[in-house]
């Protein structure tokens, strides 16, 4: 797991940049430095600095994990502003329903080190259907619920639901200074018929775009094996790329990505019970996670404001 400190060495070699400066600032030895971010790459098994005789850099993919590690070390500050108001109160039990998919893939580290910061506190995190979550929210035997906003089954009347990653989000991704992708919003994917265009190979992308683009109306097509190749084929101008929201299009001043009108729009959405209640707890962990999911939207670019109904998501 990632550590406070790890990230704290990282922010002052960048600052300082070099490992010997770092160490003098923050008051460590250089070994324990090297030694932390030694730890943090193989967590993360990335290499996050580069280090040369004119000094320590960021590596291309440190760029794109500083603000994730950043949101990181402000979830565990959270986490210690709120073990201060929870400790030495009674002992509570926090229920947390989630589907196996979310919880496995996208629920917070922050959670485990919520449970494993207070001893008075028990979290209990179960696998559930959303038909169970939204059943449990709503008769109060959890206090909060993580499921999909693409599911059949909507949350009734009293139960808040607050978008808060983009999951399964569908668009085109082209050149920035492409008319078809000018406009902000939605894009229809008859405009791109006739062009070329990089398609993913999985069963479910295949039938999608054999539903948004017919065979008969297609341009050249390209089809490649994952969401890095297809950006990188749109970079080298091979036409434009059906994919999903992706930090490297975010952080690519020369490519632009707009949802697919009527194209499969999901999220992870948090469920909580306006009509019951809520503890210290709960609201502590509540405002935890739904600042984790927009920092890390916002971090690869996905604008989720005024995402509601049918709306599809958005690159900032």
């Amino acid at each position: 797991m990632v550590e406070v400190i790890q990230v704290e060495c990282l922010e002052a070699i960048i600052d300082a940049k070099s490992f010997r400066a770092a160490a003098h600032q923050i008051g460590l030895s250089q070994p324990a430095v090297s030694g932390y971010i030694t730890r943090l790459e193989r967590e993360l098994r990335l290499p996050l600095l580069e280090r040369s005789t004119s000094g320590s850099h960021l590596t291309a993919e440190g760029v794109r994990m500083l603000p994730m590690l950043r949101a990181y070390v402000e979830s565990a500050e959270s986490i210690r502003r709120a073990s201060s108001y929870l400790r030495g109160r009674t002992r509570q039990t926090l229920t947390i329903l989630a589907n196996s998919r979310t919880a496995r893939a996208f629920f917070p580290n922050s959670v485990v080190l919520l449970r494993e910061s207070f001893g008075n506190l028990v979290v209990r995190i179960d696998d559930a259907d959303d038909e169970r979550i939204i059943a449990a929210v709503a008769g109060g035997t959890a206090d909060i619920g993580i499921l999909m906003r693409d599911s059949d089954v909507r949350p009734p009347v009293g139960l808040t639901e607050d978008v808060l990653l983009a999951i399964g989000a569908i668009g085109m991704c082209g050149p920035a200074d492409s008319p078809l992708l000018h406009d902000a919003g939605v894009v229809d994917a008859s405009a791109f018929r006739g062009e070329p265009l990089v398609l993913l190979s999985s069963r479910q992308r295949t039938a999608l775009a054999d539903a948004m683009f017919p065979h008969s109306e297609r341009g050249f097509v390209c089809i490649v094996d994952d969401t890095d190749m297809a950006v990188s084929l749109v970079e080298r101008g091979a036409g434009y790329a059906m994919i999903g929201p992706t930090s490297r299009v975010a952080g690519n001043p020369e490519l632009a990505w707009r949802g697919l009108r009527n194209a499969p729009q999901s999220a992870m959405t948090l469920l909580t019970n306006a009509n019951l209640p809520m503890s210290p707890a709960a609201a502590a962990l509540t405002d935890l996670i739904r600042s984790w999911g927009r920092r890390l939207s916002t971090s690869c670019g996905i604008d989720l404001d005024g995402v509601a109904g049918d709306t599809p998501f958005t690159m900032k």
